[in-house]
């Protein structure tokens, strides 16, 4: 991962404290993260 990538993906997490209950702050990152996994695992199937 880039730095670039890096600070994009760190300022998303963040963003989105602003918009959920920090009760719910665990969930949406783990939710984020996921996502992210999945769609970089397609990226890599693609290009292979």
């Amino acid at each position: 991962m880039t730095r670039r990538e890096l600070r994009e993906h760190c300022f998303k997490m963040l963003f989105g404290t602003a918009f959920y209950p920090i009760e719910e702050a665990d969930d949406q990152i783990s939710h984020y993260l996921r996502r992210r996994t999945r769609t970089s695992s397609r990226r890599t199937a693609a290009t292979a």
